[in-house]
C-alpha cells in the first residue's frame, strides 16, 4: 500500500520506502511531531509486529540497518528523492 503510493507519487516505491525505514530507525521522529509523525513512525517501523516471513524480511533488514548506520542516504540509490525526509521537513 505505501509503496503504491509513493510510485503514484514519482518515487521508486520499494527502495524508497526501504529508505524511509532506515531512516525512520536511524533517527526517529520525536514527541513533538504531534500523532501524525507517531502514525509514520509505527507505519515505518516493521518490528512494531512480530510477523517476519520471506515477504517482509527486506524491511525489517532495512530497520536494523537503520540502527547499524550513521546515514541511511547511500545505501538505497534507486530512491532519488527521500520521501521520509520531505516529510520530516513537513513536520517540522
Amino acid at each position: 500500500m505505501v509503496e503504491t503510493y509513493l510510485e503514484r507519487h514519482n518515487y521508486d516505491g520499494k527502495a524508497c520506502l526501504l529508505k524511509s525505514i532506515c531512516h525512520a530507525s536511524n533517527s526517529p521522529f520525536d514527541e513533538d511531531g504531534g500523532i501524525l509523525a507517531e502514525i509514520v513512525q509505527a507505519v515505518l517501523t516493521p518490528s512494531a509486529t512480530n510477523e517476519i516471513s520471506g515477504n517482509n524480511l527486506e524491511y525489517h533488514e532495512a530497520e536494523k540497518l537503520g540502527k547499524d548506520v550513521e546515514s541511511c542516504d547511500n545505501l538505497f540509490p534507486d530512491c532519488q528523492k527521500d520521501a521520509f525526509q520531505q516529510f520530516s521537513s513537513f513536520l517540522s
